[in-house]
């Protein structure tokens, strides 16, 4: 388990990316930048339909699933107001937990993301649209544990996006999160 800087981790992914030309807008993964600002609407309570990141969604659903679009080569990410609920419900166990993310350490880290993420992935499925066959159906996390991937000298969000936004989201706000785990592969 590797703990890297969240503001350089967040910056790094938003501009360098990983090779996801669906998701990149004028070299920035647009869909971090837009989960970052749904962590704002979420705590100034902004309606779901009214945050970019839901009309993000929505809109390359009805233009059928053609980038820019959420997900990864093989799907797309298809119902914008389930993310946004399963969302909303990661941003709380995150916030609850800040105190809990400090005490993380190499030999626990695992463990503490495991019970704090592992349940909530269970839960709460993605509908996705599959690019192969042409039909929607459920995605569920691979694993609660965010990954990274080394490009360069700079490291890179894998799997955990949406927790790194938040993160950022919660280091921007004064919270004393300041390194992100994550697993590197």
């Amino acid at each position: 388990m590797l703990f890297l800087d969240v503001v350089k981790l967040y910056k790094t992914s938003l501009r360098i990316g990983l090779n996801r030309p669906w998701a990149m807008v004028h070299g920035e993964y647009l869909a971090l930048r837009l989960r970052n600002e749904f962590v704002d609407a979420h705590f100034r309570g902004i309606p779901d339909e009214d945050t970019g990141y839901y009309q993000f969604i929505e809109d390359y659903t009805k233009r059928g699933f053609t980038p820019p679009y959420d997900g990864n080569k093989h799907y797309a990410i298809a119902n914008a107001k389930e993310v946004c609920v399963r969302y909303h419900d990661l941003i709380e166990s995150m916030r609850s937990s800040l105190p809990l993310y400090n005490t993380m350490n190499f030999w626990n880290a695992k463990k503490i993301l495991r019970e704090l993420h592992g349940d909530l992935h269970e839960r709460r499925p993605r509908t996705v649209y599959y690019f192969k066959d042409r039909t929607y159906g459920f995605q569920k996390e691979s694993s609660p544990y965010p990954t990274v991937v080394r490009i360069g000298i700079n490291f890179v969000i894998g799997n955990g996006t949406h927790r790194l936004a938040a993160f950022k989201y919660f280091y921007d706000k004064g919270a004393a999160i300041k390194r992100f785990p994550a697993l590197w592969v």
